[in-house]
Protein backbone atom coordinates (compact mmCIF):
# COMPACT_ATOMS: atom_id res chain seq x y z
CA UNK A 1 0.00 0.00 0.00
CA UNK A 2 2.76 2.21 0.95
CA UNK A 3 5.10 1.67 -2.43
CA UNK A 4 1.47 2.65 -4.38
CA UNK A 5 0.75 5.23 -2.62
CA UNK A 6 4.36 6.20 -3.25
CA UNK A 7 4.39 5.56 -7.19
CA UNK A 8 1.23 8.06 -7.25
CA UNK A 9 2.69 11.13 -5.29
CA UNK A 10 5.57 10.63 -7.11
CA UNK A 11 3.74 10.81 -10.60
CA UNK A 12 1.37 13.91 -9.40
CA UNK A 13 4.43 15.59 -8.66
CA UNK A 14 6.49 15.01 -11.94
CA UNK A 15 3.17 16.64 -13.49
CA UNK A 16 3.19 19.32 -11.40
CA UNK A 17 6.69 20.27 -11.75
CA UNK A 18 7.53 19.79 -15.27
CA UNK A 19 10.47 22.04 -16.56
CA UNK A 20 11.68 23.75 -13.34
CA UNK A 21 13.88 23.01 -10.70
CA UNK A 22 12.22 21.97 -7.05
CA UNK A 23 13.84 24.21 -4.63
CA UNK A 24 11.54 23.83 -1.86
CA UNK A 25 10.08 19.82 -0.31
CA UNK A 26 8.65 20.64 3.07
CA UNK A 27 9.89 19.28 5.71
CA UNK A 28 7.45 16.55 8.17
CA UNK A 29 5.60 18.52 11.08
CA UNK A 30 7.28 17.78 14.19
CA UNK A 31 5.03 17.54 16.99
CA UNK A 32 6.48 15.19 19.38
CA UNK A 33 3.59 15.74 22.11
CA UNK A 34 5.50 16.06 25.41
CA UNK A 35 3.54 15.18 28.19
CA UNK A 36 6.38 15.20 30.93
CA UNK A 37 9.84 15.70 31.98
CA UNK A 38 12.16 13.22 30.88
CA UNK A 39 9.81 12.20 27.93
CA UNK A 40 11.77 11.40 24.96
CA UNK A 41 9.71 11.27 21.20
CA UNK A 42 11.59 9.32 18.10
CA UNK A 43 10.02 9.82 14.96
CA UNK A 44 10.57 7.75 11.44
CA UNK A 45 8.04 8.61 8.91
CA UNK A 46 8.07 8.71 5.23
CA UNK A 47 6.33 8.38 1.41
CA UNK A 48 8.25 9.68 -1.25
CA UNK A 49 10.01 11.84 1.58
CA UNK A 50 12.02 10.25 4.36
CA UNK A 51 12.61 11.95 7.93
CA UNK A 52 13.42 10.77 11.26
CA UNK A 53 13.50 12.95 14.52
CA UNK A 54 14.80 12.87 18.15
CA UNK A 55 13.12 15.12 21.30
CA UNK A 56 13.67 15.66 24.50
CA UNK A 57 11.86 16.82 27.58
CA UNK A 58 14.38 18.84 29.69
CA UNK A 59 11.48 20.21 31.75
CA UNK A 60 7.80 19.90 32.20
CA UNK A 61 7.77 22.34 29.96
CA UNK A 62 10.53 22.57 27.92
CA UNK A 63 11.73 20.11 24.82
CA UNK A 64 14.32 20.29 22.34
CA UNK A 65 15.34 17.96 19.79
CA UNK A 66 16.55 17.63 16.07
CA UNK A 67 15.51 15.99 12.65
CA UNK A 68 16.36 14.92 9.51
CA UNK A 69 14.93 15.37 6.16
CA UNK A 70 16.04 13.82 2.47
CA UNK A 71 14.73 12.88 -1.25
CA UNK A 72 16.89 10.87 -3.31
CA UNK A 73 15.65 10.44 -7.01
CA UNK A 74 18.81 9.05 -8.48
CA UNK A 75 17.55 9.91 -12.12
CA UNK A 76 14.25 8.75 -12.25
CA UNK A 77 11.49 9.93 -13.94
CA UNK A 78 9.96 11.90 -11.27
CA UNK A 79 10.83 15.48 -10.20
CA UNK A 80 13.60 17.35 -11.92
CA UNK A 81 16.00 17.33 -9.09
CA UNK A 82 17.91 14.26 -7.98
CA UNK A 83 18.22 15.27 -4.01
CA UNK A 84 17.01 17.22 -1.37
CA UNK A 85 18.24 16.97 2.13
CA UNK A 86 17.70 19.30 5.37
CA UNK A 87 18.93 19.02 9.18
CA UNK A 88 17.06 20.98 11.63
CA UNK A 89 17.48 22.10 15.33
CA UNK A 90 14.21 22.49 17.12
CA UNK A 91 12.65 23.40 20.63
CA UNK A 92 10.15 24.91 22.16
CA UNK A 93 6.83 25.53 25.30
CA UNK A 94 4.97 22.11 25.64
CA UNK A 95 1.50 22.26 28.19
CA UNK A 96 -0.19 19.17 28.66
CA UNK A 97 -3.49 19.13 30.33
CA UNK A 98 -4.48 15.60 31.59
CA UNK A 99 -8.11 16.55 32.84
CA UNK A 100 -8.74 18.15 29.53
CA UNK A 101 -6.47 15.83 27.47
CA UNK A 102 -5.81 18.84 25.50
CA UNK A 103 -1.51 19.51 24.59
CA UNK A 104 -0.47 23.11 23.60
CA UNK A 105 2.67 23.15 21.75
CA UNK A 106 5.13 26.03 20.85
CA UNK A 107 7.88 25.27 18.63
CA UNK A 108 10.58 26.80 16.14
CA UNK A 109 13.74 25.47 14.59
CA UNK A 110 16.60 26.42 12.57
CA UNK A 111 18.34 24.72 9.97
CA UNK A 112 20.54 24.17 6.72
CA UNK A 113 20.33 22.35 3.71
CA UNK A 114 21.19 21.77 -0.20
CA UNK A 115 18.96 20.74 -2.91
CA UNK A 116 20.97 19.85 -6.20
CA UNK A 117 20.63 18.05 -9.89
CA UNK A 118 23.79 16.98 -10.54
CA UNK A 119 23.14 16.67 -14.38
CA UNK A 120 21.77 20.29 -14.72
CA UNK A 121 24.69 21.80 -12.86
CA UNK A 122 21.92 22.88 -9.89
CA UNK A 123 22.56 23.07 -6.34
CA UNK A 124 21.50 25.58 -3.86
CA UNK A 125 22.38 25.73 -0.41
CA UNK A 126 19.96 27.19 1.94
CA UNK A 127 19.08 28.59 5.75
CA UNK A 128 15.68 27.27 7.27
CA UNK A 129 13.89 29.23 9.93
CA UNK A 130 10.37 28.20 11.40
CA UNK A 131 8.01 29.12 14.35
CA UNK A 132 4.91 26.57 14.86
CA UNK A 133 2.05 26.87 17.39
CA UNK A 134 0.27 22.87 17.53
CA UNK A 135 -2.88 21.98 19.33
CA UNK A 136 -3.42 18.77 19.83
CA UNK A 137 -6.49 16.40 22.00
CA UNK A 138 -4.90 12.87 23.58
CA UNK A 139 -7.12 10.29 24.74
CA UNK A 140 -7.68 8.97 28.50
CA UNK A 141 -5.63 6.21 27.99
CA UNK A 142 -2.95 7.86 25.49
CA UNK A 143 -3.77 5.55 22.57
CA UNK A 144 -5.34 8.17 20.21
CA UNK A 145 -3.54 11.59 19.17
CA UNK A 146 -5.17 14.09 17.38
CA UNK A 147 -2.84 17.38 16.10
CA UNK A 148 -3.08 20.45 14.50
CA UNK A 149 -0.05 22.58 13.46
CA UNK A 150 0.76 25.72 11.23
CA UNK A 151 4.33 26.27 10.93
CA UNK A 152 5.14 29.73 9.46
CA UNK A 153 9.21 28.79 7.57
CA UNK A 154 11.30 31.08 5.73
CA UNK A 155 14.06 29.93 3.66
CA UNK A 156 17.42 31.55 2.69
CA UNK A 157 18.68 30.52 -0.74
CA UNK A 158 22.62 31.62 -1.51
CA UNK A 159 25.72 29.74 -3.36
CA UNK A 160 23.99 29.31 -6.30
CA UNK A 161 25.57 27.23 -9.29
CA UNK A 162 23.36 28.85 -11.45
CA UNK A 163 24.34 32.35 -13.68
CA UNK A 164 22.84 35.28 -13.10
CA UNK A 165 20.64 34.35 -10.39
CA UNK A 166 21.16 36.48 -6.72
CA UNK A 167 20.68 34.92 -3.47
CA UNK A 168 16.65 34.89 -2.29
CA UNK A 169 14.16 34.38 -0.04
CA UNK A 170 10.72 32.82 0.45
CA UNK A 171 8.17 32.04 3.11
CA UNK A 172 5.51 29.48 3.59
CA UNK A 173 2.54 28.98 5.87
CA UNK A 174 2.16 24.95 6.49
CA UNK A 175 -0.84 24.06 8.02
CA UNK A 176 -1.06 20.10 8.53
CA UNK A 177 -3.19 17.39 10.61
CA UNK A 178 -1.53 14.75 12.25
CA UNK A 179 -3.32 11.59 13.59
CA UNK A 180 -1.39 8.73 15.70
CA UNK A 181 -2.90 5.26 17.05
CA UNK A 182 -1.79 2.40 18.98
CA UNK A 183 -0.37 1.54 22.57
CA UNK A 184 0.89 4.11 25.15
CA UNK A 185 4.23 4.19 24.08
CA UNK A 186 4.29 3.21 20.40
CA UNK A 187 1.65 4.74 17.70
CA UNK A 188 1.39 4.46 13.78
CA UNK A 189 1.98 8.08 12.44
CA UNK A 190 -0.03 9.94 9.68
CA UNK A 191 0.66 13.21 8.84
CA UNK A 192 -1.18 15.57 5.83
CA UNK A 193 -0.58 19.06 5.36
CA UNK A 194 -0.20 21.82 3.07
CA UNK A 195 2.95 24.12 2.00
CA UNK A 196 1.98 27.28 -0.06
CA UNK A 197 3.71 30.65 0.08
CA UNK A 198 2.92 33.42 2.10
CA UNK A 199 4.16 36.07 -0.22
CA UNK A 200 4.84 36.35 -3.91
CA UNK A 201 7.73 34.81 -5.27
CA UNK A 202 8.57 37.64 -7.52
CA UNK A 203 12.28 37.74 -6.26
CA UNK A 204 12.87 33.73 -7.01
CA UNK A 205 14.36 32.87 -9.97
CA UNK A 206 11.85 31.59 -13.17
CA UNK A 207 12.63 28.24 -12.33
CA UNK A 208 11.85 27.79 -8.76
CA UNK A 209 9.30 25.49 -7.80
CA UNK A 210 8.16 23.84 -4.38
CA UNK A 211 5.85 20.78 -3.64
CA UNK A 212 2.61 22.21 -1.95
CA UNK A 213 2.27 19.01 -0.37
CA UNK A 214 2.89 17.58 3.34
CA UNK A 215 2.53 13.97 3.49
CA UNK A 216 3.60 11.30 5.71
CA UNK A 217 3.26 7.68 7.58
CA UNK A 218 5.30 5.75 10.07
CA UNK A 219 5.76 5.32 13.52
CA UNK A 220 6.77 7.50 16.74
CA UNK A 221 7.68 5.98 20.11
CA UNK A 222 7.44 8.24 23.00
CA UNK A 223 9.45 6.52 26.50
CA UNK A 224 10.32 8.20 29.89
CA UNK A 225 13.85 8.36 30.76
CA UNK A 226 12.67 8.04 34.58
CA UNK A 227 10.98 6.12 36.37
CA UNK A 228 7.02 6.86 36.92
CA UNK A 229 5.45 8.27 40.35
CA UNK A 230 4.78 5.99 42.95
Amino acid sequence: MASYLQRVCILLASFLFVGCELYYLPPHIQAPAHKEKGGIALNVQGLYTGSASASYAFSDHGFAGASFMGYSSNNTDSFSNDYFRVLTVEGGYYHYDSESNMHLQISGGIGTGTVGDPSNAFEVDFNRYYIQPSFGFISDHKKIENHLSLRMSHVEYQNQMIQSVDPFSVQFVEPAYTFRGGSEHVKLHVQLGLSLPLLNTSNAPPEFAYDPFIMGIGIQANLNVFQKKQ
